[in-house]
């Protein structure tokens, strides 16, 4: 019994230091208001993803969102033609990261084995569903959807779901 009971501490602990650092990785630059985490002597490091930590953990509460496309391309294309809408398309979509809020990573993977059924697929990560809520109208991502995704495109299938 004393070994569950020493196991059970030892699992509260590290949640505990868990929630701790992350909400010290929260917290603002004293001097620039600019993000920033602790290091030591409890004096801040600027960094490049401050919130990465707290994203990985689920600080917050609120589930990142994938979204995930598989496309088909129209037949009438030519095998030249087709490598040049998949390039388009590539460049279109992974050039939406930093344009549309909440939009985290993008990957497109245009090269695919013999036994795949699909041409192209379209790999994203959004903050929320709110996120992929707007990134569906946001008129950056309606121009590449609608200037070289679509007039290209025979089929599409899609899947979004929650990150836990």
């Amino acid at each position: 019994m004393a070994g569950i009971h020493q196991a059970l501490r030892q699992v509260w602990i590290i949640e505990m230091l868990r929630k701790n650092i992350a909400a010290m990785m929260l917290r603002m630059h004293p001097d620039t208001d600019a993000p920033g985490v602790f290091t030591h002597g409890h004096r801040f490091r600027r960094t490049n993803r401050p919130l990465a930590f707290a994203k990985e953990f689920n600080i917050g509460g609120k589930q990142m969102v994938k979204h995930i496309i598989l496309w088909q391309l129209k037949d009438e294309l030519s095998d030249s033609e087709k490598d040049t809408v998949k390039k388009e398309i590539k460049e279109g979509l992974e050039g939406l990261v930093g344009k549309v809020p909440g939009l985290v990573d993008v990957h497109v993977q245009t090269s695919h084995l013999d036994s795949s059924n699909c041409d192209l697929m379209l790999n994203c990560t959004l903050k929320d569903e709110a996120s992929l809520k707007g990134y569906a109208v946001h008129p950056d991502h309606l121009a590449v959807a609608n200037g070289k995704v679509r007039p290209y495109t025979k089929s599409r299938m899609c899947i979004d779901y929650t990150v836990d």
